[in-house]
């Protein structure tokens, strides 16, 4: 008999003939080891790949500081009456607000809040398709110039609305991991929880 063998036959016949033993062990070393799960942390980013000391790394860690992240949280929004009514228009603008209390949430873009430019002669106008006064409470003519002013930029149609401006995509950028990567677990829990309270009106 080998000394595997011998080993195995210790350990089996300790198993046959003292169960209870067995089963406290068995549940002691469980708990040990599951005391070591609580440890564990979860990281999505690009990080856990590479070695932080990577020259490459250290280089794109200075892009991203300057020129920000592009991990983001995509969320659609569909009417069949068309984005461009009082009651979309209320729900994208309080859904972009409410994201902003989403953590590591550091800016938060629709085709209502992006910057249209327009250049008159020697001058350049820069203005949102909708403003904050308009946001509130939107007349008919507000609404109709919005969405004649979305639907005419061509930077916006098929980016963050469709073609016939029933659909629009709200993008929520997460900053960049820096010294410390953000909580996309947190993220996504507090995203679902968001979603949650504006399925239910």
């Amino acid at each position: 008999m080998t000394a595997f063998e011998k080993t195995r036959k210790v350990f089996v016949d300790f198993i046959i003939e003292r169960p209870k033993q067995t089963l406290l062990i068995f549940f002691v070393l469980s708990l040990g080891l599951g005391a070591g799960s609580l440890l564990l942390k979860t990281d999505f980013s690009y990080k856990v790949w590479y070695n932080e000391n990577d020259p490459l790394v250290k280089l794109y860690q200075s892009f991203e500081q300057n020129f920000g992240n592009d991990d983001a949280v995509v969320v659609g929004l569909y009417s069949k009456e068309g984005i461009f009514t009082k009651d979309a228009v209320k729900a994208l603008s309080e859904l972009t607000e409410d994201f902003y209390q989403v953590s590591d949430i550091i800016r938060v873009d629709t085709a209502l809040n992006f910057n249209d430019i327009q250049a008159e002669g020697d001058e350049i106008n820069i203005s949102p398709v909708m403003d904050e006064d308009s946001l509130t409470d939107p007349s008919l003519e507000d609404l109709e110039s919005a969405k004649k002013l979305a639907l005419g930029n061509s930077m916006l149609v098929n980016s963050f609305i469709n073609e016939d401006a029933t659909f629009a995509i709200l993008s929520a950028q997460v900053r960049p991991a820096n010294e410390t990567t953000p909580d996309y677990q947190l993220i996504t829990a507090q995203t679902y929880k968001l979603l949650d309270k504006y399925r239910k009106e």
